[in-house]
């Protein structure tokens, strides 16, 4: 075997472990940011209402506003899944079962709505 075939060997092994540690949603939303995509479960108007159902660890970090929706959403974690309670966006169009865009370093961040929900 040749050493070109062996780089090209090389290469086309180690591409695809590359990309893979620099997902991006949307094209803006870095997974190394600590972007990750979610399924939304449940929506409540009332933060206190999801936070009976998991164990809310950052309560005092979301500003309450007139027009609150949370969302109680579950995204992957290696082999596993969490749950975790985050703002919504005011007057987004989430339905349970949607996806959206959170970020698990900071609470403080709303959800995003992936591009098909804008208008």
């Amino acid at each position: 075997m040749t050493h070109s075939k062996l780089g090209m060997i090389v290469l086309a092994i180690m591409l695809p472990l590359a990309t893979a540690c620099s997902t991006l949603y949307e094209g803006k939303y870095d997974y190394s940011d600590g972007w990750r995509a979610a399924i939304v479960e449940q929506l409540s108007t009332q933060r206190d209402g999801l936070s009976c159902l998991i164990q809310d660890d950052h309560p005092e970090r979301v500003t309450p506003t007139v027009d609150n929706t949370f969302a109680l959403v579950t995204y992957r974690v290696l082999k596993g899944k969490r749950k975790r309670i985050v703002k919504i966006p005011a007057l987004a169009p989430v339905q349970t079962g949607d996806t959206v865009y959170i970020n698990i370093r900071d609470a403080t961040l709303e959800a995003v709505l992936p591009t098909r929900h804008k208008n």
